[in-house]
């Protein structure tokens, strides 16, 4: 595990074991959350969708973990700070046969906004109903992100990368992506600009 920079990331960690092992030590957070897919329901779309068939995919547990804010604080966030980009070790090549087919293996990685990173609905989780993570469930850790659809609780996660940019990854932009229509057209839904001074070394 560890955490690049991208320059809006002071601190850095290597080694998959070694914010494991941090965020194991540090006080645990608790609480029960909903993790459902946004394609839950997917196998009763007429006309059908593409994706898997999901009929029921949604369920409620109690995580325990890590605040991401307390690993964040630890590394210190710079002023230019935008979205926390977590990336998990499951990765394989998209649109398999297809024309937009990607040219390797690419991993599921996405972003959320840095408001949303140090919210205290947003943990490393590392136990679920008082249990160790099983590896079907992120084992050693994964993202619980409390009140957003289950793309965004990244599992297996290898890096956590402070990023200056919207991240525009093919899991953030073509798949799991929502558009907001405006007066002049469609846009982009976009993520806050603020600054976190508090979170600044």
């Amino acid at each position: 595990m560890r955490e690049t920079g991208d320059c809006a990331l002071a601190g850095r960690w290597s080694g998959r074991s070694n914010l494991t092992s941090t965020a194991s030590r540090r006080c645990g957070t608790t609480f029960t959350a909903v993790v459902e897919c946004a394609g839950n329901g997917r196998v009763y779309y007429v006309p059908p969708n593409e994706g898997l068939q999901w009929q029921n995919a949604v369920g409620n547990a109690a995580w325990t973990g890590v605040l991401l804010r307390e690993i964040l604080e630890m590394a210190g966030v710079k002023r230019t700070a935008r979205e926390v980009l977590l990336v998990g070790a499951d990765s394989g090549v998209v649109d398999t046969n297809k024309k937009t087919a990607s040219p390797g293996p690419i991993a599921f990685a996405r972003s959320l906004p840095l408001e949303k990173a140090i919210a205290h609905s947003t943990i490393l989780a590392y136990s679920m109903n008082e249990e160790p993570l099983t590896r079907d469930h992120g084992y050693p850790l994964r993202a619980v992100v409390g009140g957003w659809f289950g793309m965004a609780w990244v599992k297996w996660i290898t890096h956590i990368t402070v990023v200056e940019q919207p991240f525009l990854g093919y899991w953030q932009t073509r798949d799991y992506f929502r558009w907001n229509r405006l007066v002049e057209g469609w846009f982009p839904q976009c993520s806050s600009t603020r600054t976190y001074d508090h979170l600044r070394p």
